[in-house]
């Protein structure tokens, strides 16, 4: 009863200690933007906070990487063509990682992250959708950073609760 009691007592405070992280780093990632985007306009401030909704909204480490990855090769390589256009659906390691997550709508959250970063849906050559990044947006290194962000922060929530258990 007593390593029950102590059981329950450090999952508690761990649980605390992950929640604590978690609304740190959304403070902290929320000021940096609140401060730098100061001078924008309010429409401007919205897309910053659709964006960082659409982040924690991917629940996969994995899936993080692969956004990662993504967004870094377009910050990288603005005129290539190939890294404007993700098949998200065709391309098997791709679609493995947006898959990852725990929940059925993984894949989605990791689309609505497109989306909410400029993206656009279409329709490829053999009707599956496709991700496009349009010629007049660019991918920002503070995109990839953010995501970066995240995923260091679900990586770091991953390891607490795997102790938990």
């Amino acid at each position: 009863s007593f390593f029950c009691y102590l059981s329950f007592v450090v999952s508690r405070k761990i649980g605390l200690l992950a929640s604590s992280l978690l609304e740190t780093t959304r403070t902290h990632s929320s000021d940096a933007h609140d401060e730098s985007s100061s001078l924008s306009s309010s429409s401007n401030k919205n897309k910053i906070k659709q964006k960082q909704k659409a982040l924690r909204q991917v629940e996969s480490v994995e899936c993080l990487e692969m956004i990662e990855k993504l967004f870094k090769n377009c910050a990288q390589n603005p005129s290539e063509k190939k890294y404007r256009k993700v098949k998200f659906e065709t391309n098997a390691k791709i679609k493995a990682a947006f898959e990852s997550g725990k929940s059925t709508t993984s894949n989605e959250s990791a689309v609505q992250c497109f989306l909410t970063h400029g993206w656009v849906l279409e329709e490829g050559e053999t009707n599956e959708r496709v991700l496009k990044l349009p010629e007049a947006v660019q991918q920002t290194f503070q995109d990839v950073r953010e995501v970066t962000e995240r995923k260091e922060t679900l990586r770091q929530v991953t390891l607490i609760t795997q102790v938990l258990l």
